[in-house]
């Protein structure tokens, strides 16, 4: 027999992470991009597996099982499995709107005229004075 250790899987949830202040460096490397060894990986692999089981007992519904959902999508993210969601482009339908706004409106303070702050954005600045305007909203679908 094998005698293993057990060893916690540092999340952000688990609470034997580092302090996102003090070590903010290794927190955006592991939040963005973590580095996984083989060891690792089947650490991680077993924790998914051994909170999947929770799941499938309903455990996630309890009023304090909210932290198994958490963890379950914490431990896919650093795999790299599950669905990867890609922002929707918008730019061009943006830009072509802005056009026509920005012709429309002049600033509110000195009565100049405004210019898109960046492509793709909504937001129109004062070329005299610098004012910032919102010339279009953006409603949310989930919101």
């Amino acid at each position: 027999m094998i005698n293993k250790k057990r060893i916690k899987i540092p999340t952000p949830r688990t609470g034997n992470f580092p302090q996102q202040k003090k070590y903010k460096k290794y927190w955006k490397l592991i939040m963005i991009k973590p580095i996984l060894t083989e060891k690792t990986k089947d650490r991680l692999y077993g924790y998914l597996i051994k909170l999947d089981d929770m799941m499938g007992d309903g455990l996630h519904h309890e009023p304090d099982g909210k932290w198994i959902k958490k963890e379950y999508k914490d431990v896919m993210k650093a795999l790299g499995i599950g669905p990867q969601l890609q922002r929707k482009d918008n730019t061009q339908v943006i830009n072509k709107f802005m056009v026509g706004r920005i012709a429309a409106v002049q600033c509110l303070k000195c009565k100049g005229k405004l210019k898109q702050t960046r492509s793709g954005s909504t937001i129109g600045k004062c070329v005299d004075c610098g004012a910032r305007y919102r010339l279009m909203k953006i409603k949310s679908k989930g919101g």
